[in-house]
């Protein structure tokens, strides 16, 4: 009776655990896929630009580009940053935007041997120069051509940073994996009763399901309410 309950116990312990690295291995399959998917990826990342804080920030960014070391420029920012600001609001920057997010999704994924992302904004300049030459031409000259500026969003540094965390990552489901489909199977092979065990193997995979996908639900809402801040 000792060592039935025995293995009961050690059975219980290693499907729960199974249960767990399962459950956290498919949300990090999950995960993986979401980034490596160039239209999830660009859907999710895109979706923070219809915020007008968002907006507001990436004009902020651009006019600075704009203005550089210009002192006559400087002065005339609080003129320049709103038409900024409208052309980012507006649908053509949208795909510029999106093609930026898209190109950030090739280097991440060593598609592109690029070592920078940049989003190209000279559209924007374009439009800037064409608006202030019909109120001030000799301001709009010293502006510079718009294939000249470009606001660069991540560097080689930071994109390596980047790159490491998500090869760990895969580093990390496969072990759980493994650690999964051990555990599964001693679980299985001193279980006395192994219906009872697969409905706590069942029971457990749900539920931390359940709670992981909750986690990552609210993670991504905070992460969506602090975008503003964050760019």
């Amino acid at each position: 009776m000792a060592v039935i309950r025995f293995r009961r116990v050690v059975a219980g312990i290693c499907l729960v655990l199974s249960a767990i690295l399962l459950a956290l291995a498919g949300t990090g399959v999950w995960l993986e896929r979401n980034i490596l998917n160039p239209d999830e990826f660009t859907k999710t990342a895109t979706q923070p630009l219809q915020n007008p804080d968002v907006q507001l920030a990436i004009a902020e960014e651009a006019t600075s580009q704009i203005i550089g070391t210009n002192a006559k420029l400087r002065i005339a920012r609080p003129f320049i940053q709103p038409i900024v600001q409208q052309v980012v609001a507006s649908e053509p920057f949208q795909t510029v935007f999106e093609e930026a997010v898209r190109n950030a999704h090739r280097v991440l994924t060593a598609e592109s041997k690029s070592r920078e992302i940049i989003l190209n904004i000279s559209d924007v300049v374009d439009t800037v120069k064409s608006v202030l030459s019909e109120v001030a031409p000799g301001l709009a000259a010293q502006i510079p051509d718009g294939e000249q500026v470009q606001v660069t969003v991540l560097e080689q540094t930071r994109l390596d940073v980047i790159w490491q965390t998500i090869d760990i990552g895969r580093n990390v489901v496969v072990g759980l994996l493994i650690g999964f489909v051990v555990l599964l199977i001693v679980g299985f092979l001193i279980a006395p009763y192994r219906w009872r065990s697969l409905g706590l193997f069942g029971a457990t995979t749900a539920i931390v399901t359940i709670i992981l996908f909750a986690a990552l639900a609210l993670g991504r809402a905070i992460a969506a309410a602090q975008a503003p801040t964050a760019t």
